[in-house]
């Protein structure tokens, strides 16, 4: 099923969603998501109701794309992208600068060139990821007094993190493209996981008291927020 033939979409039913979302995926196709109790009739009511505010920010995304005379910055490493002397494509990281070189004869604005950028920067996501996560999340359980076994870092779209019933917790990459406070809080809402095992008035009171009563102010400004590699997110200035 399409909308308007403009946008690939997928239905997805998860026994842990309390009401209907929507989703933009990195490769702006829609994941409509919604519990069992909801029909797919009216998940898909629910899908044309906001089908004007899904194209506007599918439409704003195609128009940003990552150029050659801009200096991108992530949490921990600078990139930037230029043009290859020869046909192929690559990438070279020297002291935390990335440089991102496409092929002499694609253009740098081009979906093909675009799609290596994303990866590249995809994989320093990952890199940045391992290399801070893990670290602070123990930091907070250690604080809180809370234990998890496992953690494990993933590039998964949809959700930021989940904590299984072993107490094994994964993280997405994509959580460095958030402001340090709000991946403390995702991290704590994970944590808060090991002792609640849903998303029970209980579970809601622990994660409140873990990030001092700030739950539904920080919950307002994560759904800002989305899994997607933008160009908004890393550019710091113009050469």
């Amino acid at each position: 099923m399409n909308l308007d033939n403009q946008l690939k979409l997928t239905f997805k039913t998860n026994k842990r969603s309390r009401s209907v979302s929507i989703k933009i995926l990195n490769d702006n196709s829609v994941l409509v998501t919604r519990p069992p109790h909801v029909s797919l009739s009216y998940a898909e009511r629910f899908l044309e109701q906001h089908k004007a505010e899904i194209l506007k920010r599918v439409n704003a995304n195609k128009i940003e794309t990552f150029k050659t005379d801009t200096l991108y910055k992530s949490k921990f490493f600078e990139f930037t992208i230029s043009k290859s002397q020869n046909h192929k494509h690559s990438q070279r990281t020297l002291n935390n600068r990335l440089n991102i070189k496409i092929a002499s004869d694609i253009d740098t604005e081009s979906e093909e060139a675009q799609d290596y950028i994303q990866s590249s920067i995809l994989n320093l996501l990952k890199k940045e990821a391992k290399q801070y996560l893990p670290n602070r999340i123990f930091e907070l359980a250690n604080h809180c007094g809370l234990k998890f076994n496992n953690i494990k870092i993933n590039s998964a779209k949809t959700r930021w993190g989940s904590c299984n019933q072993k107490n094994d917790i994964n993280l997405s990459c994509y959580l460095m493209l958030l402001p340090y406070h709000l991946i403390d809080y995702i991290l704590l809402h994970e944590l808060a996981h090991t002792i609640h095992k849903n998303h029970s008035a209980s579970f809601y009171q622990l994660l409140d008291q873990l990030v001092n009563g700030k739950h539904l102010l920080l919950n307002r400004e994560l759904k800002k927020n989305r899994l997607l590699i933008h160009p908004l997110y890393f550019q710091k200035s113009v050469f």
